[in-house]
């Protein structure tokens, strides 16, 4: 299968083809991830922006996100449940899925820590600009 940025066949250039349009099967180019995590080397849907990599897989986020995620982490916050907040984000954000597949690779604390103030920063800076601010 050519990849995109690989050229196929033997004669260079810059031919590439999209992996998604010429697999048999689904699983060949997203190798099984949900929506939202993606190979290195595959295509990241125009809706998504890539937010953090760990071991070859692109995690990423929605461009536009649900204006009422914001209100809920405000409303958490306000109610001193800073912890409850972020991680009712991070499951809103992400979701399920991949928090399984990202649960999956084992990372330290360090790295889940970066990973919640990622995703909350984007969050919130992505709601800022679906409500026009």
């Amino acid at each position: 299968m050519t990849m995109v940025g690989e050229t196929a066949g033997g004669s260079g250039g810059g031919f590439s083809v999209n992996p998604s349009l010429l697999a048999d099967e689904e699983e060949e180019t997203t190798g099984g991830l949900p929506d939202g995590v993606y190979l290195e080397g595959t295509l990241v849907p125009p809706d998504r922006e890539e937010l953090f990599r760990v071991e070859g897989k692109i995690y990423t986020v929605p461009k536009r996100i649900d204006p009422g995620i914001a209100f809920r982490y405000m409303k958490n916050i306000r109610k001193g449940r800073g912890d409850q907040a972020a991680a009712d984000m991070l499951y809103d954000v992400l979701g399920e899925a991949v928090i399984d597949v990202l649960a999956a690779d084992k990372l330290d604390q360090d790295q889940v820590a970066a990973v919640m103030k990622a995703t909350e920063k984007y969050a919130m800076s992505a709601i800022r600009k679906t409500l026009g601010n």
